[in-house]
Parts: structure tokens; C-alpha cells; sequence
């Protein structure tokens, strides 16, 4: 078995050097499984008969086993060999003529012969027409031969069995290789046209591919810069210019986002005192840069996930997610020493010292805003508690009590010095 297989291999190795069809190895496998093994069988027969001098049974025999391996020439040779052998056939039938007796209708004989040694070879590799002129051709070169060839052993009744015999086979085995080879060339056709069809239809799939994937590449990085574009926007539309501290904006969008209901939460309002007199008396490019650094002071303070903005002029607020209002109030004394240990020499003069009054109102001491829409009143408490301190001399933090506005818990810390 395994031999075997090692010869198919090969035979289809071969035979893909001349033959291109789609079909070409289905047909070797054919011709080796089924046919060369008749042939085998029939020359045994035909060798084995002539030896015990049957020469009438073994000649028919003999020219049957040899069709199989002609017939396959086409199958293992280059197409211009192929084409070389082939004029060698009418040879062929002159050779095989000696075993004829010229003088009964050797005519019947020579036709089962080309069709035996010719036909089945051409029609392997659809040359059709070139058998009509091979059989025409063979015909008229061993014509004139026949008067010449020598009688053999095989006369009487036996030469008419002969030519029968060769007639015989050399129709069956035309109409099968014709039939075989239809089967065959449909099976090629369709064959040949699904390759064509399937590269094609490849062709079409990778360039689609190809293109799609370009496309969604470019679409991708459009996007990306799209939205890297618009977090940068966002980012500078909620950003303070003077500061780089949040504005007003992403400070109520804080407060009103859903992440902040049910928790504690507390509000620092912070005001500088006198800002309008620095910028009277230094001008404004002064005063922004004492809005900067006491900006920049105030930051330090804070946690990473709290919330300092400017809101507008001179006024800040700090928003401290999951701080009570009594931390926020130390905080905001702490943001108070802070402001007012800055030295400004360089800004404003020297022994100038500038101050912050501090407003601080937490959810947990007003519980009518806790985890509610109304930050708005939070907002509103400690903006009162700003004021409240303002009043009260400024330069100090106020921490609002109780639920009702106005109701404060005044906490002076330091007397104004200005």
C-alpha cells in the first residue's frame, strides 16, 4: 500500500509538469488504479498464451495489455514529446501488422489498431482533431507497406476473429476514453471556473479588506484626534484662564452630578480682602498676580479629588466630597494662615500683608441639601458665612449652623489688619 502511494505521488508529480488541468490528477489516479492494471493482466495473458503457441487468442490479448501504457503517454510526458511519440504510431501499426495474414481484410484490423494505439492517447488531452489526421496519415503510410509484410501463423477463420477482436476493442475503448474524458472536460470546465471565480472573488475580498482596513484606520485616528480635540476643549472650557484653577462652570457641574447625591460633602467660599484697593493702588496686572499666587497657595491644600475654583473677580470656592463641616472648617482656617503668612515684597511692597475671609457650610449640618438638587442652598450658606466674616472683620473662617439661613457660628481668628 504504501508503494503504491509512493507511485501515485510520483505519477502525479510527473504529470503536473504537462498537464494543466484541474482534473489531471483525478485522471492519473484512474489510468494507474484501473487501467494499467487490466493492461498488466492482459499482456500476462497474451505472453502466456503465446507460449503455448495460441497465437490466434494471443495477439488480441497482447495488443490490449500494450493500449493502457500508450494511452497514458499523454498523461506523464511534456506536451511537445507527447507530440514527438505520436507520429511513431503509424510504425506501430506496421509492426503490429506482422501478425496478420495480408490476403484476409487486414484493412479491419489496421482501424482497431489506430483506434487502440491512437485514439485513447489523443482524446486523454482533447486533441481530437489531430487523431482524425494522425488515423488518416497512419493509414496512408502503412497502406502501401501491406503487400510487402510477410504472412504469419494466424490464417483462415482465425485473422477474421482477430479483426473482429481488434475492432471491438478498439471501439469500446474509444467510446470509453470519449465518455471518460466528457465527464472529465465538464469537470475541468467547471473546475477551471470556480478557480477563476474564487481568485477573483480573493482578489476582490483582500482589496476590500485592504481598503476597509485603511479606512477604518483613518476614521480611528480621526477620532481619536476628535476626542482628544474635544477633552482638551472641555478641559479648557472649565478652566479659569488667569488661575488654571476649574471655573464656575465645572464647579456646578460637580455639584449637580448624580455621584454626589447621598454623600457628605462641604463647601469653602473664600474672598480676598481689599482686592479692589490693591488693584486702585498697584493696578491690575498687580492683581492678577496676587490672584495667581494666592491661587496657587490654595491648591497646595487641597486633595487630588476636590474641587478649587475661581468663580469670579477676587472669589474662590472649594468643594470637599466626603468631608463634614467641621473638617472643612479647620481647612479652611488652615487656607487662611496660608494666605495670610505669603510674603509680597516683590508683588506689592514690603510688610504688605493680604488676607482671605473664609465661608464653610457642610451637607452633614443641612441635611435639607444632603443628596439632593439643592446645591444651590449649600452654595448659598456658604456664601452667607463668607459674608458673615467679612462683617465681622474680615481675615477669619465662619462656619455656617443650623438649617435656617443667617443662624452662624462666628469664629474669629484673627484681627483684620486692613
Amino acid at each position: 500500500m504504501t508503494t503504491l502511494r509512493r507511485v501515485l505521488r510520483l505519477a502525479e508529480r510527473l504529470a503536473s509538469q504537462g498537464q494543466p488541468h484541474p482534473s489531471h490528477a483525478l485522471r492519473v489516479r484512474f489510468h494507474l488504479i484501473l487501467m494499467v492494471p487490466v493492461g498488466l493482466l492482459c499482456l500476462i495473458l497474451g505472453l502466456l498464451l503465446l507460449a503455448c503457441e495460441a497465437g490466434s487468442t494471443s495477439i488480441p490479448l497482447l495488443v490490449v495489455g500494450a493500449w493502457p501504457f500508450v494511452a497514458g503517454i499523454p498523461l506523464i510526458l511534456s506536451g511537445k514529446l507527447h507530440l514527438a511519440l505520436s507520429f511513431l504510431l503509424p510504425v506501430a501499426v506496421a509492426v503490429n501488422l506482422y501478425a496478420l495474414d495480408v490476403e484476409h481484410d487486414p484493412t479491419t484490423a489496421i482501424i482497431g489498431l489506430l483506434f487502440i494505439l491512437v485514439l485513447g492517447a489523443w482524446t486523454q488531452s482533447w486533441r481530437f482533431v489531430l487523431f482524425l489526421v494522425t488515423l488518416c496519415v497512419g493509414s496512408v503510410l502503412v497502406w502501401p507497406l501491406l503487400p510487402h509484410l510477410p504472412a504469419t501463423t494466424v490464417t483462415g477463420p482465425d485473422v477474421t476473429l482477430y479483426a473482429a477482436l481488434i475492432t471491438m476493442i478498439g471501439v469500446t475503448c474509444a467510446l470509453g476514453s470519449f465518455s471518460f474524458d466528457r465527464v472529465l472536460g465538464a469537470l475541468d470546465a467547471g473546475l477551471a471556473d470556480n478557480a477563476q471565480l474564487t481568485a477573483e472573488l480573493s482578489r476582490a475580498n483582500s482589496d476590500l479588506e485592504r481598503r476597509v482596513n485603511e479606512r477604518t484606520q483613518e476614521l480611528q485616528e480621526v477620532l481619536h484626534r476628535q476626542r482628544k480635540l474635544t477633552a482638551e476643549l472641555d478641559e479648557l472650557s472649565q478652566r479659569d484662564d488667569l488661575t488654571g484653577l476649574y471655573n464656575r462652570r465645572r464647579l456646578m457641574n460637580t455639584l449637580t452630578d448624580p455621584f454626589m447625591h447621598d454623600r457628605t460633602h462641604s463647601l469653602v467660599m473664600v474672598d480676598i480682602d481689599h482686592f479692589k484697593e490693591i488693584n486702585d493702588s498697584f493696578g491690575h496686572a498687580v492683581g492678577d498676580q496676587v490672584l495667581r499666587k494666592i491661587a496657587g497657595t490654595l491648591s497646595t491644600l487641597v486633595r487630588e479629588d476636590d474641587v478649587l475654583a475661581r468663580i469670579g473677580g477676587e472669589e474662590f470656592a472649594l468643594l470637599l466630597p466626603d468631608t463634614t463641616q467641621d473638617a472643612a472648617a479647620r481647612l479652611g482656617e488652615r487656607l487662611r494662615d496660608a494666605v495670610a503668612a505669603l510674603p509680597w515684597g516683590e508683588e506689592l511692597e514690603p510688610g504688605y500683608q493680604v488676607t482671605i475671609s473664609v465661608g464653610v457650610a457642610g451637607s452633614d449640618q443641612h441635611p435639607g441639601v444632603a443628596g439632593s438638587q439643592q446645591w444651590d442652598q449649600l452654595l448659598l450658606h456658604a456664601d452667607k458665612a463668607m459674608y458673615v466674616a467679612k462683617a465681622s472683620g474680615r481675615n477669619r473662617a465662619v462656619a455656617a449652623v443650623g438649617a435656617g439661613i443667617g443662624r452662624f457660628d462666628i469664629r474669629p481668628r484673627r484681627a483684620s489688619t486692613g
